[in-house]
């Protein structure tokens, strides 16, 4: 059982140069987050959870970040079916290896073709957290059809180039992003995941991924509500209506992650649904509205030290920003439960099934 990092000292030793993920910052917090995350306890899930909360609300973000990164690759490389490449990270210690990986973002241009011996990739790969001091990453791809696929990267075999030559980032900086730059990069085929989709045979590894996103954003706005609540209190503001406001949401977003927690000793997630998709991402809106709405609160009051550039007294509200900035965008909401046909949630059809499901135990439709 992996140890709870609240009770330990590493608040107390913990340098924070806002420099890249290291294996001796791995060997440091290797305690509290070595663990088999697929197939671990739902007890030992939950705790790994806390554990990324915890590093969010007291230390960094950041750091946090680059964590769930290097296990988000982890937990990728569970499911593949190349047994030299599984050997040579999880029977090496757990601090001597790093990973990266990132959804599809608008920016990336990665293509994939099957060749004989394989696939070849081309195209830039980009926001990929610890990509600089990374072994592997594991990024999407897309076919000529415009179908999407997970693909495994060995960054010490496969031909490619990293660009890390951005500005400097506002907050996160322990987890700024670099770029992959693949040229008739060659992998082997059974580095290809498959298809994205349900169901498929990473589709619980997205569902741990989706957790921990959640956790470091749910973190991330207790953390900054802190600092905003405590200001509007010793200028006497505190119970002002936009602060009571915010304060409903900001502990409705708590109470539902931690509902998602439970589903872990419920059994819920093993086989995640369609339905479970479209509550993750309608949560997930959710906690983006309520980051937005405290960090407005900030701008409006006027917090003078979250203004600041570098510094600890700005890193929450830094690291806010900067999280707000890349995540799924308001505009691009569609409705991911039916078809192509129907772009809005029949609200009626979803109060029916659910209810059935509640009274009858009546499955939901995997489609509306």
């Amino acid at each position: 059982m992996i140890e709870d990092i609240s009770k330990s000292n590493f608040k107390y030793i913990y340098q924070n140069d806002e420099s890249y993920i290291s294996y001796e910052l791995l060997e440091q917090v290797q305690p509290y987050f070595e663990v088999d995350l697929p197939n671990a306890e739902a007890k030992e899930k939950i705790q790994w959870f806390k554990n990324i909360f915890w590093l969010t609300t007291e230390l960094d973000l950041g750091l946090a970040h680059a964590i769930h990164h290097n296990q988000a690759g982890r937990n990728y490389i569970e499911v593949l079916e190349d047994e030299e490449l599984k050997n040579k990270i999880f029977n090496s210690p757990w601090a001597t290896t790093i990973g990266s990986d990132i959804d599809l973002k608008n920016s990336s241009t990665v293509t994939i073709r099957e060749v004989m011996d394989g696939y070849i990739l081309n195209g830039e790969a980009n926001w990929l957290s610890n990509v600089n001091v990374a072994d592997y990453s594991t990024i999407p791809a897309l076919d000529f059809e415009g179908n999407k696929f997970k693909v495994v990267i060995d960054l010490n075999t496969v031909d490619h180039t990293i660009n890390s030559d951005w500005p400097l980032i506002t907050g996160m900086r322990m987890a700024r992003p670099g770029t992959i730059v693949l040229d008739n990069a060659l992998i082997p085929k059974n580095h290809c995941l498959g298809a994205y989709g349900y169901p498929n045979k990473f589709h619980y590894v997205e569902a741990l991924n989706a957790t921990t996103f959640m956790t470091s954003m749910t973190a991330n706005i207790v953390a900054l509500w802190k600092e905003v609540h405590s200001f509007a209190k010793n200028i006497g503001r505190g119970r002002d209506l936009q602060l009571i406001d915010a304060e409903i949401d900001v502990f409705t977003m708590l109470n539902r992650w931690m509902e998602r927690l439970n589903q872990y000793t419920l059994g819920e997630h093993e086989h995640p649904s369609e339905g479970y998709w479209i509550q993750h991402l309608h949560l997930y809106l959710f906690g983006k509205k309520t980051l937005h709405k405290v960090l407005n609160l900030s701008r409006i009051m006027g917090i003078q030290p979250h203004i600041l550039r570098d510094g600890k007294s700005s890193r929450v509200f830094r690291n806010a920003l900067t999280f707000s900035s890349n995540m799924y965008k308001f505009q691009d909401y569609e409705n991911l439960w039916g078809d192509e046909n129907h772009s809005e949630i029949d609200m009626d059809l979803y109060i029916q099934y659910n209810f059935d499901k509640i009274i009858h135990n009546t499955p939901i439709p995997e489609t509306f």
